[in-house]
């Protein structure tokens, strides 16, 4: 345990101005010691620790078993990233011009936001109401275009630590209530905090279960398994997880050969997209 730093200052008579630094300072350290315990003890949990103890040797060749959304990234009237984020003409609060400069393109991608967006559509359509969770939400981007795509009832959930980006749970916060208050058919919930945390994860397992899921938090080996042990148990029967940078970020594909070793999982597509859109069932 930390020891009572500030405590021991106050009782050496410095000032209390400095003190009352230290004590906050105390304060900070002792609530990430507890995320820490706790984040610890969900990655140990059985079915985790077992998925880590793999060797990477045993691990599967994942082969698409079906191709039931291959057709989505060919068609020729995807609508442009820009066109998804604006209202009468003006850009949402998620959309940052900062982001147009960041690596790869991937927010003005043909292959990205407008691949989920026709996603949305296709499943909006076959369903009478969708919801959606999502595990990483930066900016509020795959809110607005889930909130645009849909035009039945539709309910989205996000979970995000608001550390990425700074402000990012915000502008989410404002784009999602924008158009909560211009689509009479959406409507959405916010957690500021992290998957692993049994707060989050009790709150969300009362807001299920949710047709989709979408990973895209913690990019390492851990704590992808992590999400992916926690979407299984909130889905809905015959909903999808979705998980991004399947082809981008080694550890993604590694996590999912995992949990499909261990039969978390029984279908699997591969979409197309920009980095790789990996399609879960159950």
């Amino acid at each position: 345990m930390l020891r009572p730093l500030g405590g021991e200052i106050v009782r050496a008579g410095l000032v209390d101005a400095r003190a009352k630094d230290i004590n906050a300072l105390q304060a900070r350290l002792g609530a990430l010691e507890s995320e820490l315990t706790q984040a610890i003890g969900r990655v140990d949990s059985p079915a985790v620790a077992e998925a880590l103890a793999l060797a990477p040797a045993s691990l599967p060749i994942l082969a698409p078993t079906s191709a039931r959304y291959a057709g989505i990234a060919n068609r020729e009237d995807l609508l442009a990233s820009r066109e998804i984020f604006s209202y009468d003409g003006q850009p949402l609060p998620c959309w940052r011009p900062e982001d147009l400069t960041l690596y790869d393109g991937w927010l003005e991608h043909p292959l990205n936001y407008p691949i989920y967006y026709r996603l949305f559509q296709l499943l909006g359509a076959q369903r009478r109401r969708l919801s959606l969770l999502e595990i990483g939400v930066r900016t509020g981007y795959m809110g607005a275009a889930y909130a645009r795509a849909v035009l039945g009832p539709a309910y989205y959930v996000g979970v995000d630590p608001n550390q990425y980006v700074a402000d990012g749970l915000n502008l989410a916060s404002q784009t999602l209530r924008f158009l909560r208050e211009r689509l009479d058919h959406f409507d959405y919930a916010l957690f500021d905090g992290y998957s692993w945390q049994r707060n989050i994860q009790a709150s969300l397992a009362h807001s299920g279960p949710f047709d989709l899921i979408h990973i895209d938090g913690d990019h390492s080996l851990a704590g992808k398994l992590v999400d992916l042990d926690l979407a299984r148990t909130l889905v809905a029967p015959g909903g999808l997880v979705l998980v991004d940078d399947f082809d981008y970020h080694p550890p993604i594909a590694d996590a999912i050969r995992r949990a499909w070793a261990l039969g978390w999982y029984t279908q699997f597509e591969l979409l197309p997209s920009m980095r790789g859109l990996a399609v879960l069932s159950i």
